[in-house]
Formats: structure tokens, sequence, C-alpha cells
């Protein structure tokens, strides 16, 4: 079977394979930078949320996307044994707060934690359908 040829087409003249593959790469990495340059990545889970049906959890979904609760900073800190991440967690808390660049550094201690007086007084009034009498009661915290 012959393969056709246009008439304009020289049979020396061949593209060699590298020329093709540089012209490949290039193109590649041109594609790959325009689409960096376009798309935006955003890690907010609360995207996956539903759009809420009246104020409440519209402002509930606002909070979760620009309050405070987008501004919390948790930290672990692993290895050594418990001596050793005691001190160093000590002395990171130490340095945190000395440092004025947050407003507010916890250290998980039990009875040290400051809760804002406010969340503190509505703590209950997130969900209207719970009533602390009987959402906490014995008998419904056990079931």
């Amino acid at each position: 079977m012959a393969i056709a040829r246009s008439p304009d087409c020289k049979p020396g003249v061949k593209i060699r394979p590298s020329a093709l593959t540089l012209l490949w790469l290039v193109l590649l990495l041109l594609g790959t930078v325009w689409l960096s340059q376009q798309i935006r990545l955003r890690a907010d889970l609360s995207l996956f949320l539903p759009a809420g049906d009246n104020q409440a959890q519209q402002l509930l979904l606002s909070e979760l996307q620009q309050g405070r609760a987008t501004r919390i900073l948790l930290l672990g800190i692993g290895g050594g044994d418990a001596t050793e991440r005691a001190t160093l967690s000590q002395s990171l808390l130490g340095t945190l707060r000395e440092s004025g660049l947050f407003q507010r550094v916890e250290n998980g201690t039990p009875g040290e934690v400051e809760i804002d007086q406010l969340i503190f007084d509505y703590r209950y009034l997130i969900n209207p359908a719970a009533a602390p009498a009987e959402s906490f009661s014995v008998h419904r915290l056990r079931s």
C-alpha cells in the first residue's frame, strides 16, 4: 500500500523526533502554567454543606466560612515521651502568647480554657430542638 504525498511535500524534509518531543514539552509546560493561573483551589469544607433554608442556617454557614472558626489553628505534638512533649507544649504556649501575633492561645488544660461568656450563655440555643433538661438527661445520654 503506497502512501499518498502532498505535491508540496519534499521527500528529503523530516522532523526529528527530538524536536517533536521538545515542542510537546514546551506546549505541556505552557498549558500547565496557564492552568495553574486559572484554577482556584479552596480547602473550605463548608462548600459541601447545603445553602441553608432560613436565616439562621445561612448565618451559621456564613460564620463557618468567614467567622472565628476559620481562624482556629490546632497543633499536635508527637514523638518523644510524655515529659518531653509536656515541656515542649508549655514552652510553645509561652512563646506563642508572648509573641503578640495571636489573639488567644490555649493549651487544652482543664479549667484554663477561656470560653467567651456570650457563647457560654447561649450554648444550648444553637439548636432550638435541644432543650438542656431533656437532651442531656442521664437516660437520653445513655441511649
